[in-house]
């Protein structure tokens, strides 16, 4: 028999019978299983199953020995360790997290992704203990999970779990934000063998839009609210003063002369003084917040101010839950103390001023009737410039009979509309550059008022009130027709063919009729439309977008293109932005003030180049003032420029003289 089995060992050699089990049970009458290989006589082998069940014969001890040929089943389990392996590879290769439980909820798999999302880099760590090194919380970040809100056992319980997201805290490491997807797995009987979830690290996606919701809401300078969020804590403080009564305050904050700090000093120290503002005021309301925890009972806290910049040099403050109407005296007095030590700055002392308007709203402020968050900031502004006729430097409550500022107002609109008929306004025209080549391709057209008494006149003196006065359509008419008559005669005069760009006003824009009163004007003049250019303001994207895109459209089928001035100081989202019926971007000098060609890559000036050129929109920066700003936007492929480096708005003989004299800057390849 031993023979008979055992015929030889793979390798050739004989099989000694000392090792071979089936003498072995033969010998101890124990039945044995096992496996082995068959040696044929042509030297293949066949592998086995066996069983060795001793029986008792007449001549001695026998043995019933049952063989079955296990090829296919080796084969079998092969293909499916192959299959095991590759399954595990490909988990363990995936950047995708991949967990999974069993059907009492035990966790089974954890793959590489899923264990350094929950700070789990060792991969033979036991499942028990997995849970031991991490925190799960909802998507803020800070209220705990609970139980049957994990994705994982939701989907266990039979939920179809999609983009469900929450954040993992691993013990000692940064949370992660993740987007949760998965079902339950069945057999096929229908019972429930565990869930499977796949995860999404979002965290870089999360962090870039709080970081761009940031900067919709704050004012990029100095990080301050802007007008959008001063205007929604104001509406919310607005809403609790109704429900619950008690005192909130506004005080609307202007620098005085603010413009003679620019031109002494130049924009960049103007801006440095801004930042500092932003900071002497967090520093005087939490100051004032101490003082009312000390002049109070133990229970205090400090109540959330809000303080916003505007625009420009105007700040805003509003004060929750004023104890008493003086309050808000007291903060501006402790405000204007803060303003009061100069600032140094290369050697120079900077000394500051400001005008505050007080306006205090809700039940005991003695406002009068309910107001809404924009009338509110325009009482205070009322009575800042109220402290401003008083002498500067001081606070001035907004009372209901101020009328000085209201006849004074009027009276502006009633010299506009002589200036418009008398025709004191004029047109200066600020050079477009390409930035390569240095040539002169357009101007953009900026009014001017020659006012009798107060001389020349720019446009944040007048432009404000016929706005807001319905005059600015008048305005806009009577800029569009003087700029096309000035191309006109530049052309008659021999100059290279310009670019016209003027600034038309949101109200303009959406009463309608613009396309065909531009169209007659170009044909009036002989202008070729797309030689002529619109501007307006990026808050026309956010505030009339929808009634402005078919105005938009039908300008830009006649050929004239639409660009979006001071870009970066409105609140537009990009996908707004993209939807927009727009060709052209003009990058606020604010950005621009700090370029350097050293830091040009990284700055926020060439993330708006690099978002415009991906939208297919051209480019021009504005406010370049400095040698440096110019090789800062040239690596930056930036191909338009305007600014005071180039030339200041000036008079048409002006650009006639500019345009003959040949190359303003030196072109890019000297």
């Amino acid at each position: 028999m031993h023979d008979t089995i055992h015929y030889k060992r793979p390798d050739g050699s004989r099989f000694p019978a000392e090792d071979c089990p089936h003498l072995k049970a033969l010998a101890t009458g124990q039945p044995i299983r096992g496996e082995d290989h068959f040696v044929r006589r042509d030297g293949t082998t066949v592998p086995v199953a066996y069983s060795n069940a001793p029986i008792p014969l007449a001549g001695g001890p026998g043995a019933v020995v049952a063989f079955h040929d296990i090829t296919e089943r080796n084969r079998s389990e092969l293909e499916q360790e192959r299959e095991r392996e590759l399954l595990r590879t490909v988990l363990e290769s995936l950047d995708t997290g991949v967990v999974a439980c069993g059907a009492e909820g035990a966790l089974t798999l954890f793959n590489r992704a899923t264990r350094e999302m929950h700070g789990i880099p060792e991969e033979g760590r036991f499942p028990a203990e997995w849970a031991g090194h991490y925190d799960l919380f909802l998507r803020d970040g800070r209220t705990p999970m609970r139980m049957d809100e994990i994705p994982l056992l939701r989907a266990l319980k039979g939920e179809l779990v999609h983009d469900a997201e929450l954040v993992i805290a691993p013990k000692g490491q940064p949370p992660r934000s993740v987007l949760c997807s998965g079902r339950a797995m069945h057999a096929s009987d229908g019972r429930t063998l565990g869930a499977v979830v796949a995860m999404h690290d979002v965290t870089e996606r999360r962090q870039v839009e709080e970081q761009l919701a940031h900067q919709a809401l704050h004012d990029p300078l100095t990080g301050l609210a802007n007008r959008q969020l001063l205007l929604d804590r104001l509406e919310q403080s607005l809403l609790r003063r109704s429900l619950r009564g008690g005192v909130a305050g506004v005080l609307f904050l202007d620098l005085d002369d603010f413009k003679t700090i620019n031109d002494a000093h130049g924009h960049d120290v103007g801006d440095a003084v801004l930042v500092a503002v932003g900071n002497r005021l967090r520093d005087a309301l939490r100051e004032l917040d101490t003082t009312a925890q000390t002049t109070t009972n133990d229970t205090w806290t400090p109540t959330p101010h809000t303080i916003g910049r505007l625009g420009g040099d105007e700040f805003v403050v509003v004060l929750e839950d004023l104890t008493d109407p003086a309050d808000g005296a007291v903060a501006a007095e402790r405000i204007l103390a803060a303003l009061q030590p100069p600032l140094v700055f290369a050697a120079n002392e900077i000394w500051l001023a400001a005008s505050i308007g007080i306006t205090l709203a809700g039940a005991g402020s003695g406002s009068g009737a309910e107001r809404s968050p924009g009338e509110v900031l325009r009482d205070g502004d009322t009575a800042m410039h109220a402290a401003k006729r008083a002498g500067k430097g001081r606070y001035q409550i907004f009372e209901a009979e101020m009328q000085q500022a209201i006849l004074a107002h009027t009276e502006l609109l009633r010299e506009l509309r002589a200036a418009v008929a008398e025709k004191q306004l004029q047109l200066r025209y600020q050079p477009q550059i390409d930035v390569a080549s240095g040539r002169m391709t357009g101007v953009e057209a900026l009014v001017r008022w020659s006012h009798p008494r107060r001389g020349l006149l720019t446009p944040d003196r007048f432009i404000p009130a016929a706005e807001t006065s319905g005059m600015i359509s008048a305005v806009d008419d009577w800029v569009m027709r003087e700029a096309c008559a000035q191309l006109r005669e530049w052309d008659l005069a021999g100059l290279p063919a310009l670019r016209m760009a003027v600034n038309v006003s949101t109200g303009r824009l959406i009463t309608g009729h613009l396309a065909g009163d531009m169209a007659a004007v170009l044909a009036d003049a002989q202008i070729s439309p797309q030689r002529f250019e619109i501007e307006l303001t990026e808050t026309v994207a956010v505030e009339h977008g929808d009634d402005a895109v078919a105005t938009l459209s039908s300008i830009r089928e006649l050929g004239v293109s639409v660009a979006i001035d001071d870009f970066g100081m409105g609140h537009s989202s990009l996908n707004r932005l993209q939807s927009f019926p727009v060709d052209r971007l003009k990058i606020d000098r604010t950005f621009i003030s700090s370029l350097t060609s050293d830091a040009a890559s990284g700055s926020i000036a060439g993330a708006m180049i690099t978002i415009g050129q991906s939208l297919g929109l051209e480019v021009t920066a504005e406010g370049v003032e400095t040698h440096e700003h110019l090789r800062a936007l040239r690596t930056l492929g930036c191909r338009s420029a305007q600014g005071f480096l180039f030339s200041k708005p000036v008079i048409a003989d002006t650009i006639v003289g500019l345009a003959r004299a040949g190359l303003p800057v030196p072109p890019a390849v000297e």
